[in-house]
């Protein structure tokens, strides 16, 4: 082969290696410029078991309970009981109303959509999960791209955004099918809503007079991979006073904003637990983790394995839940 051409191929190979790599895209990319990433430590680890099979999609820890939604499961908002075995017996926690209906401004298209999707038990597609002070549910459509808030106490739901669908595709999300919003977090007079991926980024929402609650900023994060699924996106995010947590699936970390533009303040990682030997699916890619909460002095990551098995015994196909020790300087 002529010297030119071997040239030739390996300077290909290498600028390949450069574009794909995440250290790669880490070190050129705004959201990215964190590199020592402190590791979380593990305290427990748990397989999660039920009935039927459940793909975790959310966390929230209400009520002095770890709740959790499954994107698989339309009706059911789920607990996962403490214990201190290794596999814990997931339980359903509330059913949904059969009727719930849809928000307004959802486009026709996406209505005769939903009716098909019932049937597969993915209508809505819960994606994220959060709780308030009185103990309310909150939970985010990926599919309707909307909010529905449900009291279990009173059995009384809302949905408290329209479809934001177009306005979304407006700000330059939901420009693909599964990467609208992956996130929810409730603050003081305020929502906040995570979008996934193609680009990831975050839409802040207030309440208005008609107590519905309205985007007032929308904001796309790492432009320069916002061609590439997974060189960075959001699976969750939480708020905690002047902060936002998030969660980043594909590069394992958990990174602590600013809430007012979401600016990297410090990340820890966990992706060496996630990866290890003990827990590493058969199929790892991008990453599994999609529902974060946080209690005190524990932090909680759950795995959505989509039905994948684990390396060390690929029969074994159920959801993983880690518990870590909330770092100091959290």
């Amino acid at each position: 082969m002529p010297n030119q051409l071997v040239f030739n191929i390996v300077s290909l190979l290498c600028c390949l290696l450069i574009f794909v790599t995440p250290e790669r895209a880490n070190a050129h990319t705004t959201d990215s410029k964190t590199t020592n990433n402190r590791k979380l430590k593990l305290i427990q680890a748990y397989e999660l078991a039920y009935s039927e099979a459940i793909e975790p999609s959310g966390l929230s820890y209400c009520d002095g309970r770890l709740l959790m939604i499954s994107d698989k499961q339309d009706s059911t908002v789920f607990e996962i009981p403490p214990t201190t075995r290794p596999v814990v017996k997931v339980r359903p926690y509330v059913h949904l109303p059969v009727q719930l209906g849809t928000p307004q401004k959802l486009s026709t298209k996406d209505q005769l959509e939903a009716a098909i999707r019932s049937n597969f038990g993915k209508r809505y597609d819960w994606e994220g999960l959060s709780c308030d002070s009185q103990n309310r549910l909150w939970l985010a459509s990926e599919f309707m791209t909307a909010v529905l808030r449900y009291d279990p106490k009173h059995k009384k739901f809302r949905w408290i955004t329209q479809s934001l669908t177009q306005e979304a595709q407006k700000h330059g999300f939901v420009q693909d099918d599964n990467a609208g919003i992956e996130g929810l977090a409730v603050g003081h007079r305020m929502i906040l809503l995570a979008f996934e991926r193609q680009p990831y980024g975050f839409a802040w929402l207030k309440r208005n007079r008609q107590g519905n609650y309205v985007p007032f900023k929308w904001q796309q994060k790492d432009p320069m991979v916002a061609a590439n699924a997974y060189l960075g996106d959001i699976s969750d995010v939480l708020i905690e006073k002047d902060r936002m947590y998030t969660l980043g699936r594909s590069l394992g970390r958990i990174c602590r904003r600013s809430l007012g533009d979401a600016a990297i303040q410090r990340c820890w990682s966990y992706s060496d637990i996630e990866n290890s030997d003990e827990f590493r699916y058969a199929d790892n890619f991008p990453g599994h983790a999609e529902g974060m909460a946080r209690h005190k002095n524990r932090l909680y990551l759950v795995m959505d394995n989509n039905g994948s098995g684990r390396m060390n015994d690929k029969a074994n196909r159920n959801p993983l839940l880690f518990i870590f020790q909330v770092p100091k300087d959290w």
